[in-house]
């Protein structure tokens, strides 16, 4: 999905489609009886763009002080910074959060796998933000 990567100054135009079937999707899977107890959607890796996204380093909601290179080319990996592009993803794409946040309060269950690109999954803070993402869109349901 690459979620974010229309978050940079060179990046084309991300097509509204592609977030309109993801919810889709999701929104079909939430509505479906499933045979079990209750779908699991298992995003496999590259779900959101941290390393694709440039984020102007000038923002006053990181305490990692930006290097060099980040003042020049936007914020990079560490747990601060990824954790407000995060929430900057959260914002752009607020309709695929808010169909994952209904499908989790259906009583479904959603893993994340990062991959390559989204690595930084691996934050507390950053799957601390994703989660109050979800809660967020969650509550309450409509």
């Amino acid at each position: 999905m690459h979620l974010g990567s229309d978050l940079s100054g060179c990046a084309p135009k991300r097509s509204p489609s592609i977030d309109r079937d993801l919810v889709r999707l999701i929104d079909h899977y939430r509505a479906q009886k499933p045979a079990g107890r209750r779908w699991r959607f298992v995003i496999a890796g590259d779900f959101i763009d941290f390393i694709g996204m440039t984020i102007p380093a000038d923002t006053t909601e990181v305490e990692t002080p930006p290097t060099q290179e980040e003042r020049a080319h936007g914020l990079g990996s560490a747990e601060d910074h990824a954790r407000v592009k995060m929430r900057l993803v959260a914002e752009r794409h607020a309709d695929v959060f808010r169909a994952l946040g209904k499908f989790v309060a259906s009583g479904h269950a959603i893993t994340f796998v990062h991959g390559n690109h989204d690595v930084e999954l691996h934050w507390q803070a950053v799957r601390e933000e994703l989660s109050q993402v979800l809660l967020r869109h969650a509550s309450p349901l409509v």
